[in-house]
């Protein structure tokens, strides 16, 4: 195991440093020479800003992951709000859905009625239409609750 020594702590070797930092900084500068004797901390000084450059980078990159954890939970919250906001449309229209084909069918009902009153039997058509509305409601709400139910258990992730 080696130790490797905090560039910060060289001591007499400014101009050295300085031109390393350069270098690490600016790509541009191409990279540095640095010769001397012997024992004056060229390695030590190199082997530590790479040290230091090494922590630096480990840190940014915690930081950009925390920034993207951040901008993750904010897409999954906003596709949340948005799948909320479609089952409450979905609901909306079925529940359009169900009264559009009550109409429909108490409107078929009304001209049955009409035929039979028409064809002499003694029958209102306003009275069967209105005594109809409650019980083909009903049914049609049974039929949509019953569909949704059996979409259910085909597929469990729906609400």
């Amino acid at each position: 195991m080696s130790f490797t020594f905090p560039f910060s702590a060289i001591v007499g070797q400014d101009e050295m440093k300085l031109a390393i930092l350069i270098a690490a900084v600016d790509p541009t500068v191409g990279g540095v020479l640095v010769f001397g004797d012997r024992g004056t901390g060229k390695s030590t000084a190199v082997r530590g800003l790479a040290e230091r450059v090494s922590q630096a980078s480990a840190l940014l990159s915690t930081r950009v992951d925390i920034a993207r954890e951040r901008q993750n939970q904010a897409l999954l919250a906003s596709m949340d709000r948005r799948a909320k906001q479609q089952l409450r449309l979905q609901q909306t229209v079925e529940g359009l859905s169900v009264a559009a084909i009550v109409y429909y069918v108490a409107g078929l009902l009304g001209y049955a009625a009409k035929a039979l009153h028409a064809g002499g039997m003694p029958v209102d058509p306003d009275v069967v239409v209105g005594v109809a509305i409650p019980f083909v409601a009903a049914l049609v709400f049974w039929a949509v609750r019953r569909s949704r139910r059996r979409l259910q258990i085909s597929d469990p992730l729906i609400d």
